[in-house]
């Protein structure tokens, strides 16, 4: 009996699959007499898949913004070895959107405020980070809408956004877009006071200091000087882990730590 059920929830599990896989996304343009989603799986060389989704452009937006929203069902753990064998239940669709974004850049600006909704939404960490380098691939509109998502406090996996989403920020040759992370660090200051995903955002911030120093830690110092004391304090925690700053700027925020509350100061550099 208990093998009976076993065989009727596995056969429903993949009936349930083929129906989900089979649903009709956007229409998929094409080129060339083949479809977007062929392009992306790079059977035909970088050289023509970049073409290929270049000559597509915009028009292709739709079915990449469908393809990176993709969320693991909550049930996949426990889904039958078949439905894997068959590539039933399987993100290669996702990461192959993904890639579409990688190559389109700043030309797919205008899926960011999508993008940035579903960023916002999601309640999966997997869906959350590819949104995430989706929308750092876009450039600064994308990196604006990662900001927004940090400071909203309706976003649900932000620590999957900084820690993750964040980590692959710098661009890839000439198909990544650039982006300014000192846009950035206002947000990820003020999210360090917060016990959840507060940690993550002081990793980052070091992490991308200390790489890209010449940039943000001018940014940083400036902050030594805001009206806020938990964004001083904050700045100051940064820069004092950061190995890649001047003795001055380093006394400085060395003062503001000597002189916060010890409290204020154990949270930020806890958290």
């Amino acid at each position: 009996m208990k093998r009976r059920w076993v065989i009727l929830l596995s056969a429903g599990a993949v009936v349930a699959i083929l129906i989900l896989a089979c649903s009709p996304g956007p229409k998929q343009p094409e080129y060339q007499g083949r479809k977007l989603s062929w392009w992306l799986k790079g059977d035909a060389g970088d050289r023509e898949t970049f073409r290929a989704i270049q000559k597509i452009g915009t028009n292709g937006l739709p079915y990449l913004i469908h393809a990176v929203r993709y969320e693991p069902p909550f049930w996949a753990p426990y889904l039958p070895k078949i439905a894997y064998r068959l590539h039933l239940a399987s993100d290669r669709a996702a990461q192959d959107g993904l890639w579409g974004f990688r190559i389109m850049g700043r030309s797919a600006e205008s899926a960011a405020p999508e993008l940035g909704r579903i960023l916002r939404s999601t309640k999966s960490c997997t869906c959350a980070v590819r949104v995430s380098r989706a929308l750092i691939d876009i450039g600064n509109a994308g990196l604006d809408e990662i900001v927004a998502a940090i400071e909203d406090p309706g976003t649900r996996k932000k620590s999957c956004i900084i820690y993750y989403g964040m980590s692959n920020a710098e661009p890839c040759g000439d198909i990544r877009a650039r982006v300014d992370l000192r846009r950035a660090v206002p947000a990820l200051l003020r999210a360090m006071d917060h016990p959840d995903y507060g940690p993550f955002a002081r990793e980052r911030l070091v992490a991308e200091s200390t790489e890209n120093w010449m940039t943000l830690v001018p940014v940083l110092a400036a902050c030594l000087r805001h009206t806020n004391e938990s964004m001083r304090v904050a700045s100051a925690t940064v820069i004092y882990l950061n190995p890649n700053v001047t003795a001055s700027v380093k006394m400085e925020a060395d003062g503001i730590l000597k002189d916060a509350p010890p409290k204020l100061v154990k949270r930020l550099a806890a958290n």
